[in-house]
C-alpha cells in the first residue's frame, strides 16, 4: 500500500487514504517508510499542499508515493515535535504561500523549501513533551467532535420520531 497526501491530516496519519501501488522490489525497499518519518505533501491543490503527519509506523509495509517529501529527523529531535511544527507551517498558509507551479490548481512545495525551513529546537525532553500535550488535546477533541455528532444525530431523528408518533395518534412529548 502507498501513503498519499490522503493520509496526511491535522490529527496525524491515517491509513484511510492508503492507495493499492505496484512497484519494483527494489524501489519498494527504498520507499518503504520507516516509523518516525515526517510526510509533506509535495503536490497538491492550494489548501492542502504542505500538509504534514508523522507515519507512526501503523500499518506496517507502508511505501511513500512520489507527491510525498520524506523528512527523517535527527537524534536531536522529537518527530511527532517536527511534525507538528510542520502542521503549524501549513495550518498558518505558510507552504500556500510559498507553493509555486505553472498550475493555479495545483502547487509543489520542493524539497529546497523544506530544508530551508529554520526552526528552534528545545532539548529533547521539551519537544517530547510539547508533543505528548498536543496529541492530548487533539484527542480531546476527537473525543468532544465524537460526542457533538452523536447528539447532532440524535437531534436528526427527533423530528422523524415527533412525525411517526403524530402519525400512529401517539402523544408526541412536548417541549417546555
Amino acid at each position: 500500500m502507498a501513503a498519499t497526501s490522503a493520509c496526511l491530516t491535522e490529527s496525524g496519519f491515517s491509513a484511510n487514504g492508503l492507495k493499492a501501488a505496484q512497484m519494483d522490489a527494489a524501489d519498494a525497499v527504498q520507499a518503504t517508510l520507516e516509523p518516525g518519518e515526517v510526510l509533506i505533501a509535495r503536490s497538491n491543490t492550494p489548501d492542502l499542499v504542505g500538509r504534514a503527519s508523522v507515519y507512526e509506523g501503523g500499518p506496517p509495509g507502508v511505501v511513500a508515493s512520489d507527491l510525498l517529501i520524506r523528512v527523517r529527523v535527527g537524534p536531536r529531535a522529537e518527530p511527532a515535535y517536527v511534525g507538528y511544527y510542520l502542521s503549524h507551517l501549513y495550518l498558518s498558509g505558510y507552504w500556500a504561500e510559498r507553493a509555486g507551479g505553472a498550475s493555479g490548481t495545483m502547487k509543489k512545495v520542493r524539497r529546497t523549501q523544506v530544508r530551508a525551513v529554520e526552526m528552534t529546537l528545545p532539548p529533547l525532553d521539551v519537544q517530547r513533551r510539547v508533543a505528548s500535550e498536543l496529541r492530548q488535546r487533539q484527542a480531546d477533541v476527537r473525543s468532544l467532535v465524537g460526542g457533538l455528532r452523536a447528539q447532532e444525530d440524535a437531534a436528526g431523528s427527533l423530528p422523524g420520531a415527533l412525525l411517526q408518533a403524530a402519525f400512529e395518534g401517539a402523544a408526541a412529548p412536548v417541549a417546555a
